[in-house]
């Protein structure tokens, strides 16, 4: 009971069904829209604005780390702020939350990003 012949008949009959599926589907596929998607979509990639953005530290996974935890305390501080408040915030509140050593590093990382801002900003990189 040999079954040889049988599978290999089986086996090229599905392989001409594969090539005339394939056939009559690359055939029948419109191309025109897909290939339009991709000339913009290179387009957009040469650009000089986004080659702009490749050449500069934006992409850089550090700064990407560094917006990422704003964006969690930006979150954060939106949902708390909009919770009541039994009293204001005054100048002596501010002064004394200045103090605060849980604020210690978000100050120092204010003061030393506007210096080297400042610096940036004299050099005329940004205009």
């Amino acid at each position: 009971m040999c079954r040889g012949p049988e599978i290999a008949e089986a086996v090229n009959e599905g392989v001409a069904l594969l090539r005339k599926g394939l056939t009559e589907t690359a055939t029948s596929i419109d191309w025109t829209e897909p290939l339009n998607t991709l000339r913009r979509l290179r387009q957009v990639a040469e650009s000089p604005q986004v080659q702009a953005l490749l050449r500069e530290a934006v992409l850089d996974p550090r700064a990407v780390a560094v917006v990422g935890k704003m964006a969690q305390a930006m979150i954060a501080a939106s949902e708390e702020a909009q919770k009541p408040e039994p009293r204001r915030l005054g100048l002596l509140g501010l002064l004394r939350a200045l103090g605060d050593p849980e604020l210690q590093p978000a100050l120092r990382f204010l003061v030393v990003f506007a210096q080297r801002f400042s610096r940036a900003l004299a050099d005329g990189r940004y205009a």
